[in-house]
């Protein structure tokens, strides 16, 4: 697992308390957010540019889907 897998850990996590399960609202949702970006702006991802394309059979084990069960993808993927 890279530097940047587990620095993604957090965003997940604020992720899971901002949803309907434990419904944190919006302060998780921004510290999601903030997570995310650094990942994005320090780790050397990406975003995929279309939600579908982290669930394709073909980008499997390939992005960083890898790191995230797959039978939970999110907008949130990123990408190496």
């Amino acid at each position: 697992m890279s530097k940047g897998a587990i620095e993604a850990i957090p965003a997940d996590v604020y992720l899971t308390y901002a949803g309907a399960a434990i419904n944190g609202g919006s302060s998780f949702y921004a510290e999601s957010a903030k997570h995310s970006k650094a990942v994005i702006d320090n780790g050397g991802y990406s975003l995929f540019p279309n939600y579908t394309d982290m669930i394709k059979p073909a980008n499997k084990n390939r992005e960083s889907s890898s790191c995230r069960p797959s039978s939970r993808p999110r907008p949130t993927a990123i990408t190496r």
